[in-house]
């Protein structure tokens, strides 16, 4: 693990314990094992910190996924892989952690929930929009159809693990879930137009 990395796992660490305006960079610099001058080194302070977070989580979920039409994956394909990865993610105990303290730190730090928003999930829906706009769908329906597979896949799944206490799918439960949205969508996908 790279020394942006083991900065990057204790501030996730320090953030969740101590919330956003309770953590330090002192703190976080302690929990990394690093100086605090090499702390600023590679961020420039709590902000960029958490964006990094953000930004790791996103990469771990799209990764090497297309963002354009490259003969790798179709429609069906590519939202399998990508919704077996997101709902892997969204059940780490840090995931929805995290989106806790977010949601409890907004009122207070709005742009902590808009920095949450822009670079999570309105990031990926765009990414998503993207790739089914190479798959030939007009770009204004694939943004739609991008912002509802995503409501689809973790609307009610993620409430349902952020307010039960112990709700926990299995892999195969989650897998399940998957394919069912995904097949969902792809049926609800032919109304829409593609581009001409």
């Amino acid at each position: 693990m790279s020394k942006q990395d083991l900065i990057i796992e204790a501030a996730t660490k320090v953030f969740l314990q101590e919330g956003f305006d309770g953590a330090s960079m002192e703190e976080i610099a302690k929990s990394a094992g690093v100086a605090k001058q090499t702390l600023y080194g590679y961020f420039a302070g709590k902000d960029s910190l958490f964006l990094a977070i953000i930004e790791r989580q996103r990469e771990e979920v799209f990764g090497d996924l297309p963002e354009a039409k490259d003969g790798s994956k179709n429609i069906g394909e590519y939202l399998i892989c990508l919704g077996d990865r997101l709902s892997e993610m969204l059940f780490d105990k840090d995931t929805l952690e995290l989106y806790r303290l977010v949601v409890a730190e907004t009122p207070r730090f709005p742009e902590i929930g808009k920095l949450y928003f822009e670079e999570g999930p309105r990031t990926g829906v765009e990414r998503v929009a993207r790739f089914l706009n190479g798959q030939g769908i007009k770009a204004s329906s694939a943004q739609i159809m991008s912002e509802q597979f995503f409501g689809m896949l973790v609307g009610y799944i993620l409430t349902k693990a952020l307010l039960v206490k112990g709700f926990h799918p299995t892999i195969a439960e989650r897998k399940r879930h998957v394919r069912q949205v995904v097949s969902d969508f792809m049926t609800i996908s032919q109304f829409y137009s593609v581009e001409e």
